[in-house]
């Protein structure tokens, strides 16, 4: 007896899987460079704590860390030039604790290294 009803629009799941994808290529593609941004993002706080931790009574944070470490914070842009100053406000803006992506053990080694960076230079806070 023959089957009721109407005619399927595919001749095997993997035709529907494939004509599925055709048709949501570009919402699968955003979806994945989400995640792919989420997890990196992730990876990135996670060794910023490695650091955080690593510094502490026993290990000082030297001139040229502290300052590879600041523009690493604030996001190293390099078709910007960023002065200091403006490095530490955009990093502050980014991983303060009352915004919401923001991280607090982030923040304090951005203190931890303002700190370094400014007792290095005197003058370094006032550019």
């Amino acid at each position: 007896m023959p089957r009721r009803g109407p005619r399927p629009r595919w001749c095997s799941e993997a035709c529907k899987q494939a004509a599925y994808r055709e048709r949501h290529r570009e919402r699968i593609a955003a979806a994945r460079r989400e995640a792919y941004a989420t997890a990196r993002q992730r990876a990135r706080v996670a060794w910023f704590h490695q650091r955080f931790h690593q510094i502490g009574s026993d290990r000082s944070l030297g001139v040229n860390a502290a300052l590879e470490l600041m523009w690493e914070l604030a996001g190293r842009d390099d078709s910007t030039r960023l002065t200091p100053k403006q490095a530490y406000r955009r990093a502050s803006r980014r991983w303060h604790p009352d915004v919401p992506e923001g991280d607090e053990t982030v923040f304090k080694l951005l203190q931890a290294v303002y700190r370094v960076l400014v007792a290095s230079h005197p003058d370094w806070h006032r550019q």
